[in-house]
């Protein structure tokens, strides 16, 4: 068992967590109080950088597992949670490792295998190690799976706010003269990204709205619902589209712990459903969008291309796309797959598109009957829906980060903060404006 810490974000004012920032900043706390505060810090800190992908996000990558090295009870934590889930973790680790060695035997120059180490790497620190020592860090600090969601919200809720605020004019455009706008894309500089993104901030807000929290939470969490969802409609993103399609669908299944009545799941789909509906129609922003698979089938011709070489290369995959990418008459190259499975299966061949399945179908099973369900279900299910037009797992993406938020839900359901499950859902006012606990 961990022991309990006097550090906890989750107790104690708001006062008394200021002071006890000004007390840590002045060292004059505890070691383990002090410990615990760059805990927390740092993993807000990742939660507010993993969309750009920037220096700062390098830092909290390789500072994160670092941390959980140097203290013995987050050893402890990380040895346990392998020891728990080492069947899915080989499950996730080899098929890519089996690749690597097999494109390996015809790239024998050592400067060249250096290189294509890199995905591997990648692959392991950003996605499997991160989530592992995220999940340690949650544990230790004693929060829950909706706090977790808290602070993914968090930073969708900025992300959301620089977007609105740069491209003000623009939405103000939309709203009142209903004329087409450019795609949005943020700071992550890529519109499809942005819209899954603000997709997560959507099923997230959505799902932590409830009569358990404080009115002026509640407020907060529709304002950011309805700016989630203005901005996931001017990204112009099919793949956003299809994942909020999708998390709606999950939000609107049967919740055995009424969280929410029936008729109040239907009235915030349907509300929302009729914004889009309208959206769509007044700047014919959908038709727009959709006569693209026929006016200019960039897409299906990047999905026949990479579904041959998987074809070619079916058990083990190429590992690396140089040398697979598409070129078109017209002199435009494509250098990945655009869907999250594809890119698995060319990649690493069949054990890779096995590999990442079975992740979601062992994430969908654990959920299914936890009380966290409406939240996490719908979560979970945009990132499953969004990986079918998202570029990577293995490179440089955004979505190499939300996986390892989800992985992150997923291990800390055998830990101890999450063991008993009572409540149908977190009262999110102890964590945005905590209460003393005595």
């Amino acid at each position: 068992m961990i022991s309990s810490l006097k550090f906890n974000p989750t107790k104690g004012n708001l006062e008394k967590l200021i002071r006890d920032i000004v007390l840590i900043i002045k060292f004059k706390k505890k070691k383990k109080e002090v410990f615990s505060f760059f805990l927390f810090s740092l993993l807000l800190f990742w939660f507010l950088t993993f969309p750009t992908q920037g220096a700062l996000y390098q830092i909290t990558i390789y500072s994160i597992p670092l941390l959980c090295i140097l203290n013995s009870e987050c050893r402890t934590v990380f040895k346990k949670l392998l020891s728990d889930n080492k069947w899915l973790l080989i499950v996730l680790t080899v098929p890519v490792l089996l690749a690597y060695v097999n494109h390996s035997f015809s790239h024998v120059t050592a400067a060249y295998l250096f290189e294509a180490s890199e995905t591997v790497l990648r692959y392991y620190v950003r996605f499997i190690l991160l989530g592992l020592c995220g999940a340690v860090i949650v544990d230790y600090l004693g929060l829950n799976p909706l706090m977790l969601l808290g602070g993914v919200l968090i930073s969708v809720s900025i992300h959301c706010g620089y977007a609105i605020f740069t491209s003000f004019s623009e939405i103000v455009t939309f709203l009142f003269s209903l004329k087409g706008v450019p795609r949005m894309s943020g700071l992550i500089g890529s519109p499809n990204e942005f819209g899954l993104l603000m997709v997560i901030g959507v099923l997230i807000s959505l799902g932590l709205i409830s009569k358990k929290q404080n009115l002026y939470i509640n407020l907060l969490l529709v304002l950011v619902f309805l700016c989630c969802l203005l901005t996931t409609i001017l990204s112009q993103s099919r793949g956003a589209w299809f994942a909020l399609f999708v998390g709606f669908v999950l939000f609107l299944l049967p919740d055995k712990h009424n969280v929410y009545r029936p008729y109040q799941r239907l009235f915030f789909v349907i509300v929302t459903i009729l914004i889009c509906v309208c959206s769509f129609y007044q700047v014919d922003l959908l038709s727009k969008r959709m006569s693209r698979f026929t006016s200019d089938p960039a897409r299906l011709l990047i999905w026949d291309h990479f579904f041959s070489v998987w074809l070619n290369h079916f058990w083990v995959g190429v590992y690396s796309l140089d040398g697979y990418f598409l070129r078109t008459v017209h002199g435009r190259v494509f250098h990945n797959p655009h869907s999250v499975f594809l890119d698995a299966a060319v990649r690493a061949g069949i054990l890779g598109l096995i590999s990442l399945g079975s992740f979601f179908v062992c994430g969908f099973k654990k959920f299914w009957a936890s009380t966290c369900r409406i939240n996490i279900l719908p979560f979970i299910g945009s990132v499953f829906a969004g990986g079918m037009f998202s570029w990577s797992i293995y490179g440089k993406t955004f979505y190499q980060s939300v996986m390892a938020v989800v992985l992150m839900l997923f291990l800390i359901r055998k830990s101890k903060s999450a063991v008993d499950e009572n409540i149908p859902i977190v009262n999110l006012t102890e964590f945005f404006c905590p209460r003393h606990v005595k």
